[in-house]
């Protein structure tokens, strides 16, 4: 039996995916992994993609493509996209043949938007952004979380150990 595993953040954008995925990363440092962010994840393999749900939805499947194909190769991956509808997450998890283990992180828009160094949310607010989720493209919290984690009441490292107990109790780590 394989313990290799595809962990995959979902959130709001300023929730916390990247911050925790390069520390679990980190943690995590004895296990080849494989990161995949969205920011790089749409300056590369999805440039040609915009943001309407479409294009989404085949960014997110072409990252779970990847994750599957990386997995088989005896490497864990570590994705972390906004991933913003569960229709989204139900074709991920039909991808991944339900091996993909969803962590939801659970803050407020208000909180992520006081968190937003780039000034996205501002932007957005001001329509020099278009589809921006929690703004004018939607969000639904997930119906298939294997982990909830509040990032607002949590710090990164009280949520990395949440992660790990959870990768531990399923014997992956």
């Amino acid at each position: 039996m394989s313990n290799n595993f595809i962990l995959w953040f979902i959130g709001l954008p300023c929730s916390g995916k990247t911050t925790l995925a390069k520390t679990l990363k980190e943690k995590l440092k004895e296990k080849k992994i494989l990161l995949l962010d969205g920011d790089d994840i749409r300056r590369t393999i999805c440039s040609d993609l915009d943001f309407t749900s479409e294009s989404r939805s085949k960014s997110l499947l072409r990252a779970a493509h990847i994750a599957n194909i990386a997995n088989k190769s005896g490497i864990s991956v570590i994705i972390s996209t906004i991933t913003p509808l569960n229709i989204h997450r139900e074709e991920i998890n039909k991808v991944l043949k339900s091996k993909g283990i969803f962590i939801y992180l659970d803050i407020s828009l208000e909180n992520c938007i006081i968190r937003d160094v780039k000034g996205m949310y501002k932007m957005a607010q001001e329509g020099k952004m278009k589809n921006f989720t929690g703004i004018d493209s939607n969000f639904e919290v997930p119906t298939n979380a294997s982990i909830v984690i509040d990032t607002y009441e949590d710090s990164v490292s009280e949520s990395v150990e949440k992660i790990l107990k959870y990768l531990k109790t399923k014997k992956l780590i």
